[in-house]
């Protein structure tokens, strides 16, 4: 069997092992998500490549007796240098690696290195503002790679549609999900006990999270929310993530008033 592979990798987290030694944790197209170790990552040449959120090619020595992979060279195509300058970026870019490396990919790992890879240059290139927008859209799409999103176009209860085909209807129309149920309702079917399992979407909001899903990326970046629907739906997201990932986000508690 041959030990040497080549691979696209994208760096995930890198952390020491012992006093010159470092362990990355990568995710490829090829292999999911996986650790290899750098030796001599202090002094070696290999320090300042392999660093979280680079992504390029690399080469790796697989050893099937002592079930190890080493990373032996690694030619960087995407450094993303502008995630570590800004105070969110950085913390959007911990949470995709989190969620990737504590989810192992969900079950698609080219959907997820194609998803986390998009994500990552969105935060590299992109504003703050747009980010946080990005990052909607990322947990949305992260939702879907781990099949938990919930139906946007008809009520989980009736069956009527919540969104027109024209994505016409009043965007003050107020739409509800059910935490119970992981399902989207009309407020027609909204009865009388626990409010407190249903969380408040208007539908400029729902429309916003199915269009992520049916139109292009430029088209869905072009669109525009106001402040209350961008609120409501970082509400929502950012509490089916922490539900849907069964684990603790330490990125989000760590990015607590940031993200």
């Amino acid at each position: 069997m041959n030990r040497n592979q080549c691979v696209q990798g994208l760096i995930l987290s890198v952390k020491p092992v012992g006093e010159d030694n470092r362990l990355a944790t990568i995710v490829s197209p090829e292999k999911g998500v996986f650790t290899a170790l750098v030796y001599g990552g202090r002094k070696g040449k290999l320090r300042s490549s392999v660093t979280p959120y680079h992504s390029g090619k690399l080469w790796l020595y697989c050893d099937e007796v002592k079930k190890s992979i080493k990373i032996s060279d690694f030619d960087v195509t995407e450094y993303r240098t502008g995630i570590r300058e800004n105070l969110y970026k950085s913390c959007g870019a911990a949470l995709c690696a989190e969620l990737v490396i504590k989810t192992q990919s969900g079950i698609d790992n080219d959907k997820t290195w194609y998803l986390a890879k998009g994500y990552l240059d969105g935060l590299h290139l992109a504003s703050e503002m747009e980010c946080k927008l990005g990052t909607l859209r990322f947990l949305w799409r992260f939702l879907d790679l781990l099949g938990l999103q919930a139906d946007t176009e008809f009520c989980g209860f009736c069956g009527n549609p919540l969104i027109s085909n024209s994505g016409t209807s009043p965007s003050n129309m107020i739409l509800w999900y059910s935490t119970t149920d992981n399902t989207f309702l009309c407020n027609d079917c909204i009865h009388s006990g626990d409010i407190s399992s249903f969380i408040k979407i208007h539908h400029q909001g729902l429309h916003y999270l199915h269009s992520i899903n049916t139109a292009s990326p430029a088209e869905v970046r072009r669109l525009i929310l106001n402040p209350e629907t961008v609120q409501e739906l970082h509400e929502l997201l950012f509490y089916l993530i922490s539900r849907f990932a069964e684990t603790r986000l330490k990125a989000l508690e760590a990015g607590i008033g940031i993200l």
